[in-house]
């Protein structure tokens, strides 16, 4: 959720890009705006997503197709980088030399993330269609989209179960760099100090813990030490 929220702040920032004119876009709800960006992803054209907020949506309604759909184009240039962000081809393989970021970065999970998403936004625009009667042309689409990124995501999943021990790595790999940075940055001092409050902490845990056990209901108890 979090990285939703986050890459939403970003589709806003570039909607009103500084010292450039902004877009209507940028008013939009955080909803909306990643409704649009679904939309271009999947390739809807300009005219289209125009015709369909402003009648669905009731954006700018005396505006014309021709001004909303420029706001949408000054848009899709600015996001033109992201774009590129969709869920891998149904007939992609995966294999052991696939490159370490691509194993790092696409995983069963975040897919079906996207999965959730797109399927979010097919029920929105079936109960949209079926409340203002319009018919929207790219739902087929979506459809096979998410039945496409399902079959993927087994694909994933059976990949992922075959090579734990390459992904195990991969993320002891990224958690090392990450421990390394951190101990880089504090230098000799703060490492000093780090261990100093961490051997503290160690003390104070072994002195204040209370002894536990699990019992045959399988709950956890206190232990009397007297026993």
């Amino acid at each position: 959720m979090k990285e939703r929220i986050k890459f939403i702040e970003q589709l806003r920032t570039l909607s009103k890009v500084k010292n450039k004119e902004s877009t209507w876009i940028s008013d939009l709800s955080d909803e909306r705006i990643y409704d649009i960006f679904l939309r271009l992803r999947a390739h809807e054209n300009a005219r289209s997503i125009a015709r369909y907020v402003q009648t669905a949506w009731k954006i700018n309604p005396k505006s014309s197709i021709q001004s909303l759909s420029q706001g949408i184009t000054k848009f899709r240039l600015r996001i033109s980088h992201l774009l590129i962000m969709t869920p891998p081809p149904e007939n992609a393989t995966c294999d052991v030399d696939l490159d370490q970021e691509f194993i790092s970065d696409i995983t069963s999970v975040r897919m079906e993330r996207m999965a959730l998403d797109i399927e979010a936004r097919i029920n929105k625009i079936m109960a949209e269609e079926k409340k203002t009667g319009i018919h929207f042309p790219y739902l087929n689409r979506d459809i096979q989209a998410l039945a496409s990124l399902r079959k993927s995501i087994l694909k994933q999943k059976d990949w992922e179960l075959q090579h734990e021990d390459l992904i195990q790595a991969e993320k002891e790999k990224k958690i090392k760099k990450k421990f390394d940075n951190l101990m880089d940055t504090l230098g000799d001092e703060g490492r000093n100090r780090l261990v100093s409050m961490t051997t503290r902490f160690l003390e104070m845990v072994d002195k204040l813990a209370v002894p536990m056990e699990r019992n045959a209901d399988g709950k956890f108890v206190r232990v009397d030490e007297d026993n």
